[in-house]
C-alpha cells in the first residue's frame, strides 16, 4: 500500500462576478402578495406595480414593517370602525412612506386604480379578515316593555290622533244623541307592514263606536247593505273597563256612498 501522503485540494473560490441569484420583481410582488394572503388579480397586480416603482429592497422592509404592525394589534382604518387587513397596512404604508427611486412619492407614480363595483366587493371581502358582524336582530313585540323601560320619562308628544275603521257596523243601539255599535278585528289579517317593523300579535280588539244621530242619518241605508261597507274615522280611547277601545266618530261614511259622490265627476 502506498504510504506517501496525499495534498490537500482547496476548493476553488467562486469568481468575484458572479451574481448570487436573487428573484425578479415580479417573483417578490408574488411572494409578498402571499405573505399578505392577497389572491385577488388586481390586489397582486397593485404589488407588482409597486415593488417596480420602489424596488424589492424597500418592499420587503415594507413587508416587515407590515408584519410587525400586525404582531402588534393591527392598524385600524381612519375612522377606527374596523382593523385593515395586512394588505391594507402594506398599501397603507406604501401609499404613505414609500418612495421611488428618483425620490417622488409612490402616489404620484402609481396612482391607485379605481376598480368596478365587481372588483371593489371581491377585494373588501378578500381585505376584511376580522369576522364579520352579524345583522341587527329584528325588534320583536315581545320585547317592548324593555323598550318602553329604557326610554323612560323621554317621551314624545302627541299633537293629534285619529283612527280610521273600515266594515260593517252589525246591530246598533239608539242612545238619542248618539248611535253605539261594535265591531271587533278578528287579529288575524295585517296590512303590509314596512320592513323592520314588528309583527302584531294575533289578538281579537273591539271597538265601541260612538256616532252622532245626525250624522248616522246619513248613512243609516248602508247598514242594511251587507255589500256594503263603513268607512269611520275618530279619536280612540283606551277604555280599560270593558277592555276595547272606544272610538268618538268625527265623520262617516260608506264605500258606495264616496262612489256615488265620484261618479257625477267623472261623467263631467
Amino acid at each position: 500500500m502506498d504510504n506517501e501522503e496525499h495534498p490537500v485540494v482547496e476548493p476553488t473560490p467562486p469568481p468575484e462576478n458572479k451574481r448570487v441569484w436573487e428573484p425578479s420583481q415580479f417573483q417578490t410582488a408574488q411572494q409578498i402578495a402571499d405573505r399578505l394572503g392577497e389572491k385577488q388579480a388586481d390586489a397582486r397586480t397593485q404589488l407588482l406595480r409597486i415593488v417596480q416603482a420602489l424596488g424589492r429592497t424597500q418592499a420587503n422592509a415594507l413587508l416587515a414593517e407590515t408584519l410587525r404592525i400586525e404582531e402588534q394589534g393591527g392598524l385600524p382604518v381612519l375612522n377606527g370602525s374596523r382593523r385593515r387587513s395586512p394588505g391594507g397596512v402594506f398599501f397603507h404604508l406604501a401609499s404613505t412612506t414609500g418612495t421611488t427611486k428618483s425620490g417622488e412619492p409612490l402616489s404620484m407614480l402609481v396612482p391607485r386604480e379605481r376598480p368596478t363595483k365587481a372588483a371593489t366587493g371581491k377585494q373588501e371581502a378578500t381585505q376584511k379578515r376580522e369576522p364579520v358582524q352579524p345583522p341587527t336582530p329584528p325588534f320583536r313585540w315581545e320585547d317592548r316593555k324593555a323598550v318602553i323601560e329604557t326610554i323612560g320619562t323621554a317621551k314624545g308628544k302627541v299633537m293629534t290622533v285619529k283612527i280610521t275603521l273600515i266594515g260593517q257596523l252589525g246591530s246598533v243601539a239608539d242612545k238619542g244623541t248618539c248611535m253605539v255599535g261594535v265591531m271587533e278585528h278578528t287579529g288575524e289579517k295585517f296590512p303590509a307592514l314596512p320592513k323592520g317593523v314588528p309583527t302584531p300579535q294575533a289578538i281579537p280588539t273591539t271597538y265601541v263606536v260612538s256616532i252622532a244621530t245626525k250624522q248616522w242619518k246619513q248613512v243609516a241605508a248602508a247598514a242594511t247593505d251587507p255589500e256594503d261597507a263603513f268607512i269611520i274615522e275618530g279619536f280612540p280611547q283606551l277604555d280599560a273597563a270593558t277592555g276595547s277601545l272606544a272610538v268618538f266618530a268625527v265623520s262617516i261614511t260608506s264605500k258606495k256612498l264616496q262612489a256615488a259622490k265620484k261618479q257625477p265627476r267623472q261623467e263631467g
